[in-house]
């Protein structure tokens, strides 16, 4: 029977009313499961999960600077002009992305700067700073790309579309793609980007905002609660049978009406899409996330722990509700279809 369900599930050609919503069908499936089993759910659960505030996602800033004097003796090095920049009353409002090119600058032209000083002090005290730099610089990349308002937002459950995940506002993944790489030439030794190449990573964040992680998650989170509810329910009936002879009463036709018309028809197959959505879109952010997770605050790194069971969770209740719907459907002697 289970292999049957999946397969209904998978026919994802069917239409969707232009109203229809996850939770939604959810509800109606519920309210239907509970006539047809004379029996009311008294789960309750609510969407827990949120995502750290900014001042939990805010690194604290250590280490070696440059003196005054020592900035004004670097006159002789274009590295000079990098650093006024990151010193004037502009930078002091400067994203944190844009702290991050400018720290990559410094390390790109700061090796030629030590050669050209030679051996005078300076030359020392400007190889720490820039040793100290290249220490912390995966924290930054992690504070500009993941510790962001940019990041938040991509997961901030915006409901603003009733045929998620059929239809997408905007689609992240080739951004998010692009972010990646930027990370990977990061860590494989690459400090010189052009203009045109921040640009870009700008306008990758940028966009990253309108990204549906938030959604996704959301829309796990709802299967989760509704599909728990309807378990308790049929939990409450398989310790008090509606079929006691291993035939179908016409109750168990109802029930299977039930499950075939709003389950499979509805809820099933808009699991199968979160699944398909889950595939392209986590898959492409992991391959940004996991190199990062070792510069993350605390609190992130907890946050992605609980986010990743209750995207897992999500991925299982289906399943789940279908071995215990099976147990049922044994007592009755049915199977998907009848």
């Amino acid at each position: 029977m289970r292999a049957c369900l999946i397969v209904a599930a998978l026919l994802l050609q069917a239409c969707v009313p232009q109203s229809s919503t996850l939770s939604g069908h959810l509800d109606n499936y519920l309210e239907r499961l509970e006539n047809v089993l004379d029996r009311e759910s008294t789960q309750t659960a609510t969407l827990a999960l949120v995502f750290p505030k900014a001042r939990q996602l805010r690194l604290e800033g250590t280490g070696a600077e440059l003196s005054i004097r020592e900035f004004l003796s670097l006159r002789q090095c274009k590295l000079h002009s990098i650093i006024a920049h990151r010193n004037s009353q502009l930078d002091k409002v400067a994203t944190t992305s844009q702290q991050l090119f400018s720290d990559l600058a410094i390390l790109d032209l700061g090796p030629r700067c030590v050669e050209r000083l030679g051996t005078i002090k300076l030359a020392s005290k400007l190889e720490l700073f820039l040793k100290h730099k290249e220490q912390n610089l995966m924290s930054v990349v992690w504070s500009a790309l993941l510790g962001q308002s940019e990041h938040a937002s991509f997961w901030h459950d915006k409901q603003n579309n009733t045929l998620y995940p059929l239809e997408l506002s905007i689609d992240v993944i080739s951004d998010i793609a692009n972010l990646e790489k930027f990370v990977s030439d990061i860590i494989n030794g690459e400090r010189s980007f052009s203009s045109q190449t921040t640009d870009q990573i700008e306008q990758n964040l940028g966009r990253l905002r309108a990204g549906d992680g938030g959604r996704l998650l959301g829309e796990y989170q709802r299967l989760s609660i509704g599909l728990n509810k309807a378990n308790w329910v049929i939990q409450q009936r398989l310790d008090t049978p509606i079929c006691l002879s291993n035939s179908p009463t016409q109750k168990a036709y109802y029930l299977a009406n039930v499950v075939n018309t709003h389950f499979i028809e509805y809820v099933q197959k808009q699991s199968v899409r979160l699944d398909q959505r889950a595939e392209n879109l986590l898959g492409a952010f992991h391959q940004l996330e996991k190199p990062l997770l070792n510069y993350a605050t605390h609190d992130y790194a907890a946050w992605v722990q609980s986010r990743d069971r209750v995207i897992e969770d999500g991925q299982s209740a289906t399943l789940n509700h279908v071995l215990l719907l099976q147990k049922l459907y044994q007592q009755c002697g049915l199977t998907a279809g009848n």
